[in-house]
C-alpha cells in the first residue's frame, strides 16, 4: 500500500489513498449463459428524491430574493449564450467493452463512473445553455436555475443523476500522484511501442495503446470534457489515465463543477456536459414543453465498434489491434545471390531488347485491403463531420428562427403596450382638461350669479343698504 501526503493549511497529513474493492462485475463467472455480464450497482449514500426535492424548494425559496437571479439579469446573461454550441455527445455501454476484454471498464466500475459514462437521452439545448448563463460558485457551493428552479449542484445530485461519488481526490491534490507521476515516463509507458516515443515531438492519440487510447477518448470526451485539441493528450490528461489505472480514487463532480465553471465564464466555449444537464432537468421535473428537443442515436454517438474501426483499430480473433500493426507488406525480395546473377545477366544482354517488362516488387492483397479500409474509413470520418455540421447548423437556425418568432413578439407586444399607454394618457388629458373646462365654466356662472344678485338692488336705495333693527 503506497502513501500519499495531503497538504492542510500549513499541517501535512500523512494517510493513505482511498481504495474500493472491485466487484466481479464483468467476470466470465457471473455471465449468463447467451446473456451479458451481470452488473452490480452500489447504492448506499444515496438520498431519496423526496429529500432532494426539499432541498430544491428551498434554493428556490431563496433564490426568489436573490438580486443575481432577476429576470432582467437572466435574460442579459443568456443573451450572451445564444449561439453557443454543445460539444459533441458521447457515451459508451461499458458493458460490451468488458466483453472484448478491455480492462479500463474495471478501472472505471471501481471509481463508481459507469453510471455517468452510460447516461444517455434527449437533449435540451436551450435549457442546457440557460443552465451555464445561471451557473454560479457561491458561499462554497456551485448553483444554477433552469426555468425558474435554482438548485445546488451537491454531492447528493451527482450520486442521485450520475452515480457519481464525491469521495476522492483532486487530480491536482493527491499527493501520492504529485510524487509519482512524470509526463514524460508516463507517457512512454501508454504507448504502443518504444520506437512512437521521439524527445521533444508532441504526444499523438494514435501512438497509445489501443487500451490507453480508449481509456483517454472516454475521460477527455465524456469525464472531463475539453474544447482543446483531442488527438494530442494533454498533462492533465496523462494526470487522471495515470490515477485510474493505479485505482487512485478521484473526485469526479469536483473536476466537472471546475470545467462547468470555467466554461460559464468563457465568451467562447462549447458547452460540455448537455447529456448530464438533461437528465438533471429531467430529475428535477422541470417543464420541456416549450423547449427544443434533440434525439440522439447510438449509431452515431455511442462509443462502441463503428467509432473504434473509425480510430483505425480492428478486432483480429480475440485481440483489438491497429490495423497497421496488423497488416504486413508482403514485398518480395532477391537475395544478395540472385541481385548479383541478375546484374551479370543484364550485362551481358545489354544493348538486346528485353524479352519482359522488368520486375517490380508487389504488394500483397492484405496491404491494398488495408489501404481500401483506411480511405473508406477516411470517407465515413469525413461524411461523419458534413453530418455533424449540418445537423448543428440546422439546429443553429432553427434557434435564430425562434429568437426572430420571440424578438417579433416582443416588438408586437410593447407596440400594443405602448398604444394602450398612450391612449390612456390622452384619456386621462381629455378627462383632465373636460374637468378644468368645467370648473372654468362653474366659476364665471358663479361669478354672474353672484353678479345678477347685485344688479337686483334698487338704484335709489342706500348704499349700503340700512341695516334693520
Amino acid at each position: 500500500m503506497f502513501l500519499k501526503t495531503v497538504g492542510i493549511g500549513s499541517v501535512e497529513k500523512t494517510e493513505t489513498p482511498k481504495t474500493v474493492n472491485i466487484h466481479p462485475l464483468y467476470s466470465v463467472s457471473a455471465r449468463m449463459e447467451g446473456g451479458r455480464p451481470k452488473r452490480v450497482k452500489t447504492t448506499a449514500n444515496r438520498r431519496s428524491r423526496s429529500e432532494f426535492g426539499s432541498s430544491s424548494a428551498q434554493a428556490a425559496r431563496e433564490g426568489r430574493g436573490d438580486p443575481y437571479y432577476s429576470l432582467i439579469l437572466q435574460e442579459t446573461r443568456l443573451a450572451k449564450f445564444q449561439g453557443r454550441k454543445a460539444t459533441y455527445v458521447r457515451y459508451v455501454d461499458l458493458t460490451w467493452m468488458a466483453e472484448q476484454h478491455f480492462e479500463f471498464p474495471h478501472e472505471f466500475e471501481a471509481q463508481g463512473a459507469v453510471q455517468f459514462l452510460e447516461l444517455k437521452g434527449q437533449v435540451y439545448p436551450a435549457l442546457v445553455r440557460e443552465f451555464y448563463a445561471n451557473f454560479r460558485y457561491k458561499d462554497g457551493s456551485y448553483w444554477s436555475m433552469i426555468s425558474g428552479k435554482l438548485f445546488e449542484l451537491s454531492e447528493d445530485l451527482f450520486m442521485n443523476v450520475g452515480g457519481l461519488s464525491s469521495n476522492g481526490y483532486g487530480v491536482g491534490d493527491c499527493g501520492w500522484v504529485k510524487e509519482t507521476f512524470d509526463a514524460g515516463e508516463v507517457y512512454k509507458s501508454f504507448l504502443r511501442g518504444p520506437h512512437l516515443y521521439i524527445q521533444g515531438e508532441l504526444t499523438k492519440v494514435g501512438s497509445l495503446s489501443v487500451e490507453n487510447r480508449l481509456l483517454h477518448y472516454l475521460i477527455a470526451y465524456i469525464l472531463v470534457q475539453r474544447n482543446t485539441n483531442h488527438a494530442q493528450p494533454t498533462v492533465n490528461d496523462l494526470r487522471f489515465m495515470y490515477a485510474v489505472k493505479n485505482n487512485v480514487m478521484i473526485n469526479w463532480p469536483e473536476e466537472i463543477l471546475k470545467v462547468m465553471y470555467s466554461v460559464s465564464t468563457s465568451q467562447s466555449k462549447l458547452l460540455p456536459y448537455s447529456i448530464f444537464i438533461s437528465r438533471v432537468v429531467e430529475y428535477l421535473h422541470i417543464d420541456v414543453s416549450d423547449t427544443i428537443i434533440i434525439e440522439y442515436t447510438d449509431k452515431d454517438h455511442l462509443v462502441g465498434e463503428s467509432l473504434i474501426h473509425k480510430m483505425g483499430i480492428y478486432k483480429y480473433g480475440n485481440t483489438w489491434k491497429y490495423q497497421e500493426d496488423h497488416t504486413t507488406v508482403d514485398i518480395d525480395l532477391s537475395s544478395d545471390e540472385d541481385q548479383t546473377g541478375t546484374e551479370g545477366q543484364n550485362a551481358t544482354a545489354q544493348g538486346e531488347p528485353s524479352g519482359s517488362a522488368s520486375q517490380v516488387p508487389g504488394f500483397s492483397l492484405a496491404h491494398l485491403d488495408a489501404m481500401e479500409q483506411r480511405l473508406n474509413n477516411r470517407m465515413d470520418l469525413q461524411f461523419q463531420e458534413l453530418k455533424d455540421s449540418y445537423h448543428a447548423d440546422l439546429e443553429q437556425c432553427e434557434e435564430r428562427l425562434y429568437a426572430y418568432h420571440d424578438n417579433q413578439y416582443q416588438n408586437m407586444r410593447n407596440l400594443v403596450q405602448s398604444s394602450v399607454e398612450t391612449q390612456n394618457r390622452f384619456i386621462q388629458t381629455s378627462i383632465q382638461s373636460q374637468s378644468d373646462l368645467f370648473s372654468a365654466e362653474f366659476q364665471k356662472l358663479s361669478m354672474l350669479i353672484r353678479g345678477d344678485q347685485s344688479l337686483a338692488v334698487p338704484e335709489d336705495a342706500a348704499y349700503p343698504p340700512p341695516s334693520q333693527s
